[in-house]
């Protein structure tokens, strides 16, 4: 039995571990930016979103540079097409009845604004 890895951004379960590159292309020189860890879908999404739209942006301006992009971009749509195949998270879990919330207690009230707690209803 395998045991899923949790993202390391937010915690979820299941996530898959993907690699997410992004790349700098300058005149003479390049940068490379790589993160290797577990993702969940929405956190996987959102990083492979950021690291590709900066390497759009930046990736290009570089005799090789040119090419290594094209890598860089296909690497990407192949960690979201492992991350698409997860599960959606859902918003929060529904509470039963039994599990409403309450409110701030009346102690934690006054630390935070040194007064008295408002009436509740």
């Amino acid at each position: 039995m395998t045991e899923e890895p949790y993202c390391h951004r937010c915690g979820w379960e299941p996530a898959r571990v993907v690699t997410i590159r992004r790349h700098v292309g300058m005149l003479l020189m390049q940068r490379f930016v790589k993160i290797r860890a577990p993702f969940c879908r929405e956190c996987g999404r959102k990083t492979i979103v950021q690291y590709t739209t900066k390497t759009l942006w930046q990736g290009w301006w570089g005799y090789i540079s040119f090419f290594v992009n094209w890598f860089v971009l296909a690497t990407n749509l192949g960690a979201w097409l492992k991350l698409r195949s997860l599960p959606r998270r859902r918003s929060q879990p529904e509470l039963s009845i039994d599990e409403e919330p309450e409110g701030i207690s009346a102690e934690r009230w006054r630390s935070l604004f040194g007064e008295p707690a408002p009436e509740s209803e």
